[in-house]
Order: C-alpha cells, then sequence, then structure tokens
C-alpha cells in the first residue's frame, strides 16, 4: 500500500506528530477535512533503536507537513517510518507495559502538548523530544501515576486506537451532527444481561462493530465519541487551529502496552512517559458476546453526508500483494479509498476479545437451523434444505498457509472463537496449507448446522449450542481442507456445544478417490460429523 502524501524522497522518514484538521484546498469540495503530519528524516541505523531515540535521530530542520484525508488516519502511527510512500518499519523503540492502570477523571487531564509545569518545567522538553514543535497547542492526555510519575499520551492516538477499526468510523465520529443512528439503530437487545445484538448503520463495516458496541453499551465511551467532534466544532467557531481532543472511551483498571520514550521533568529523569503509540489495551468490553447486522437500508443520516452510491466502491478483502498495489490520494473515499479500509499490523490490540464471540448475525447465525437433516437406524442421512443444496463447484475455498507466525494474522481475521482455536490446534502440527470452504455468495466459513432428527422425531442434542441459562441457539461448523506432506484430508470443525466443552475436529470420508464429489452437500457432511462425533477421535495431522 502507497501513501502519495507521504511519498516525499527515496530517504526514510519518521511521523513526528500528528496536526491540525482543516480543508487545506478550498477551490475543491471535500467531503471530508485532512490533518497535518509532522515528518523529518532519518539520520541514523534503522537498526538501532537506541539511536532511533536520540533527539537528534531525525532533521528536524527538514521537517515536512503533508496533508492527509482523515479517512487514512487508521494507517498511521507517530513514529513508524515510511518510505516513498510505503511503511518501511514500525520501531519499538521504549516498549512499556502499564500494569493495573487506574483511569477515571481523577487520574486524567487534557492537556496541551507544549504545557510547562509552575516551575516552568515543560513536560515534553524539546531538548529530549524535538519532534512535537510544530504542534505544541495539539492535545494530549495525562495520566498521573502515583509515584509522580506520568503518561503522555496523544489526543489523536487515542482517537486512532480506539475508533480506528475503519475509516468509516473515523469519518462518522468527526461528523458535528453526530447521532447514535449514524452508528447503530436503535434496536439494541441484550441477552441474559450478556451478549448484545446491534444493528449497524449504513455503510459501517463489521470491522467496527466491537467499538460500537462498546459505543452502545457505554455512556462514557459514548461522551468521548461526541467529544472529537464538538472540540472540533469550538476550536473552529474561536477562529483557532482544529485539534481534536476526547478522553479513553471506559473508566477503570486497564493494562497498557505503548511505545514511546520516557523524558525527563527538570533534572529528573525518567518522570514522563511520551506515548508515540498504543499497542494493546486489556480493559473489558461491556459485553460477552456480540452479534450484529449489516444495515440493508439506507440511513437519511449517513446518505446525506456521502456521494452518489454510483461513485462508491464496494468493500473488498484485498490479499497481501494487492494492498502492496493500493495507492491512497488525499481525495475523498468515494472516489479513491474504500470506506471500510482497515490497518492494525500483527499488534492484538484488544486481548478481551481474543476470548469473545464477535460475529455477522446474518451470515453465520440465524434464529433457527437453515435445513433439517433426518439421521435414519443405518445411520444414513437424509437433508432437507430450506434452499438449494450447495455444489462443491460453486464452493470458494480461501487458502491460509498456516506456520511460524501466521497465528497473529488469523487473529485479526473476522472469524468466529471456535475457527480460530481450530486454526490455531492445527498450526502447532507444523506447516499445513489449510483451505476454510466457503459456500457461495457467503462471506463466511461458518455453516449452521441442521436441525438433526431421528426415526423417532427426537431432536439430537448436539445440533445446538446452550447458554449457561438455558438458552439455545444452533451450532456452528465449518469445512475445511488440510494439505500436508503425506496426503490431504477434509475435516469438519464443530464448536463446541456450550462454553465449557472444547471444539472437536473431525476427519470426515472423502470417497474413494480421495476427493469430494462434484455435488457434495455440506449440510450432509456436517449433519454426519455431529452424529459420528461420539465415536471419531480429534483429528490430528501426521
Amino acid at each position: 500500500m502507497k501513501i502519495e502524501a507521504l511519498n516525499q524522497d527515496d530517504r526514510p522518514w519518521r511521523i513526528d506528530s500528528i496536526g491540525d484538521l482543516a480543508y487545506p484546498n478550498l477551490s475543491y469540495r471535500r467531503t471530508q477535512p485532512s490533518f497535518q503530519v509532522a515528518m523529518s528524516p532519518i539520520l541514523v541505523d534503522l537498526n538501532d533503536t537506541q539511536a532511533l531515540l536520540s533527539p537528534t535521530a531525525t532533521d528536524i530542520s527538514e521537517q515536512r507537513r503533508p496533508w492527509c484525508s482523515l479517512g487514512i488516519l487508521p494507517f498511521l502511527r507517530v513514529g513508524d517510518i515510511w518510505k516513498s510512500g510505503k511503511l518501511l518499519r514500525q520501531p519499538d523503540y521504549q516498549l512499556q507495559t502499564f500494569v493495573n492502570l487506574e483511569i477515571n477523571q481523577d487520574t486524567t487531564a487534557l492537556i496541551k502538548a507544549g504545557l510547562s509545569t509552575e516551575n516552568k518545567q515543560f513536560l515534553l522538553p524539546l531538548r529530549e523530544h524535538p519532534w512535537h514543535r510544530s504542534h505544541t497547542q495539539a492535545y494530549c492526555l495525562r495520566i498521573q501515576l502515583p509515584d509522580d510519575h506520568q503518561i503522555v499520551i496523544p489526543c489523536w492516538e487515542l482517537i486512532r486506537f480506539y475508533f480506528g477499526s475503519s475509516s468509516r468510523l473515523i469519518h462518522t465520529i468527526f461528523q458535528y451532527t453526530l447521532k447514535k443512528e449514524m452508528l447503530f439503530t436503535d434496536n439494541i437487545t441484550t441477552h441474559g444481561g450478556h451478549g448484545l445484538h446491534l444493528v449497524l448503520a449504513d455503510g459501517i463495516p463489521g470491522r467496527s462493530a466491537a467499538d460500537i458496541g462498546r459505543i452502545a453499551m457505554s455512556n462514557v465511551a459514548w461522551r468521548s465519541v461526541l467529544r472529537v467532534a464538538s472540540s472540533c466544532l469550538r476550536a473552529s467557531t474561536q477562529g483557532e487551529l482544529i485539534y481534536p481532543n476526547t478522553f479513553f472511551p471506559f473508566e477503570g483498571k486497564t493494562n497498557l502496552v505503548v511505545a514511546g520514550k520516557w523524558l525527563p521533568l527538570g533534572k529528573q529523569e525518567n518522570m514522563t512517559f511520551m506515548v508515540f503509540n498504543i499497542r494493546s489495551c486489556s480493559h473489558p468490553f461491556p459485553f460477552e458476546s456480540l452479534k450484529y447486522e449489516c444495515s440493508t437500508q439506507k440511513n437519511p443520516a449517513i446518505a446525506q453526508q456521502k456521494e452518489s452510491s454510483s461513485e462508491t466502491k464496494p468493500s473488498i478483502a484485498r490479499t497481501s500483494q494487492e494492498n502492496e498495489n493500493i495507492i491512497l490520494k488525499n481525495v475523498d473515499p468515494g472516489k479513491n479509498l474504500s470506506s471500510a479500509l482497515t490497518s492494525h499490523g500483527n499488534d492484538i490490540r484488544f486481548p478481551d476479545l481474543e476470548n469473545k464471540e464477535v460475529w455477522r448475525a446474518a451470515e453465520i447465525d440465524k434464529s433457527d437451523h437453515g435445513s433439517v437433516a433426518l439421521i435414519h437406524a443405518d445411520n444414513s442421512v437424509e437433508v432437507h434444505a430450506t434452499g438449494t443444496p450447495v455444489a462443491y463447484d460453486s464452493i470458494r475455498a480461501v487458502e491460509l498457509t498456516l506456520g511460524k507466525g501466521m497465528l497473529s494474522t488469523i487473529r485479526q481475521a473476522t472469524l468466529p472463537r471456535f475457527l480460530r482455536e481450530a486454526l490455531k490446534t492445527l498450526q502447532e502440527n507444523g506447516n499445513l496449507k489449510i483451505r476454510l470452504l466457503y459456500p457461495d455468495s457467503s462471506r463466511s466459513p461458518v455453516i449452521i448446522v441442521p436441525k438433526i432428527i431421528n426415526d423417532e422425531g427426537e431432536i439430537h442434542l448436539g445440533c445446538h449450542f446452550q447458554y449457561t441459562n438455558g438458552s439455545r441457539r444452533p451450532r456452528k461448523a465449518a469445512v475445511l481442507i488440510v494439505a500436508k506432506p503425506c496426503q490431504t484430508d477434509y475435516v469438519v470443525v464443530l464448536e463446541g456445544s456450550t462454553r465449557e466443552t472444547r471444539l472437536q475436529i473431525i476427519k470426515i470420508d472423502a470417497g474413494k478417490d480421495g476427493t469430494f464429489s462434484n455435488n457434495i452437500d455440506i449440510q450432509r457432511v456436517v449433519a454426519l460429523a455431529i452424529v459420528q462425533a461420539p465415536s471419531i477421535p480429534q483429528y490430528t495431522p501426521c
């Protein structure tokens, strides 16, 4: 991926700070503003972490301030190094973990980057941190620690990390007329007080569902979002440069992993930790599970802000090679930028979500089973589907190579927890090639288990997932092709029947020639796996 605005020359350039918000070219009517990015060329060895921390690591006298469209914010982290418009390095600098950090109104305060104390000591002394000199009026959030130490986080970074799951969400929260229905509809329901179900507003991608789930369930998060646009409006009406500000979208304890640099306060060394970028935040989301739907109706509040539908490109899942060829220009997203672009590298931003299910209701969860399977006394299965059986030649296969270093990529994928765990288990058995089978026209490889009934009319217990409160829903499954040096196996992955039971990975018969027939009925294969699961050992690759 190439960002045209960051294409300075063939030298490596460091992002020093994020600046003010504006419409820099008034001769062109844009639907979104741009923000200034301060960059300076690197003078030291990129592999020398200690040298990169030095205030002389870059040539500040050559600092440039290009403008980038607001929707590009999710891709830009302070401290990252770019060359010829492409991301080159993401140094850790000083990687710090603050454990049991208390976040509330008493421990946090908004400050300007150029703030000095009563003793006229700068929190961010230019002699140690010269990179913010072009934007000393930019807002930061100061966190006071019990031992007189403090953490300083740029408000731009809070916005990028907590609301930068998609460019569409970023664009929306900067609207002065922001209302909740621009993010989600009002029909929010909780199941047993633990699960959350919401419908995302038109144009909001599923990747932002968890962030919006927090906004929907937390008044603190909603106030944090409102603060972004209101702070911009306040600065604009007062004729000031527009530097947005906000707070954390939660209150309470968290473990915060951040990259940055320790700075002195006066003559005392290592008193202020200046955060370049946030890597991870452990504070729990206000739901145990999240089922979301992507709106199929046009939201009038959003429609007024969008270009005509003929100019809007659809959101597309792109391969790494395709991403290399994307060029992001400083123009409106409806013309050159997908509204659902996201970028978070391999970091696990929110560990809490690793143990919670977030899924799209319309594709991998339904109010009822999609079909009924009759299991006869001879264990033969007959499927009566509500739709046309899926043929193998209409199934899309998405390939994953599971080897060293692939797990973090899998965690970033929009897959439910049980399937991520299965892929993790398979990864532990060495390098494998996995093909996830996607039914035709579906964006998810997850299949709803059919309702399995025997000749006596009894429903098989294995086709339901049961919650702790006794409520049930259809169980989920997926079909994989596992390619190994010795052979190719076809397996069904079944989620556990409760939260306490482990998932099952079951090898299924591929036929005499070792391949599926041309008219495989996936529902039948899954039903057979459910019935045979008690007598089949857990699958292990050779």
